[in-house]
């Protein structure tokens, strides 16, 4: 792990989005499994899809693509912000610059 200044801009990855080597609580971490299934953020987040999974399900069709986009907005709204966030392990042990630990970085609207 190399250290930087707080002057230096922060890690981006492939797709221009920064990068963090340890995901927060307002973070839901792409992926399956243990360690994506007990992140708080990941808890957090299902715990908001569920309270309006009775309205998704009962909106017409021509709404549940806002609805969908309302959840993404509001936990981008929380403080500190939410991110939806994929590890580049893959990618950094193809570009020879994996330290160890996997990065993560955010997929950005279309995909969230």
């Amino acid at each position: 792990t190399t250290s930087r200044s707080n002057k230096d801009p922060p890690p981006l990855s492939r797709n221009g989005s920064t990068t963090t080597s340890q995901p927060g609580p307002n973070d839901v971490m792409y992926g399956r499994g243990g360690e994506t299934n007990a992140h708080i953020g990941n808890q957090k987040y299902r715990y908001i899809v569920e309270s309006l999974k009775s309205k998704y399900s009962h909106a017409p069709r021509f709404e549940k693509s806002s609805i969908a986009m309302d959840i993404v907005s509001l936990w981008r709204k929380l403080d500190p912000p939410g991110r939806f966030l994929k590890s580049s392990r893959g990618e950094d042990e193809r570009d020879g610059q994996n330290d160890g630990g996997p990065s993560w970085y955010d997929v950005g609207e279309n995909e969230a």
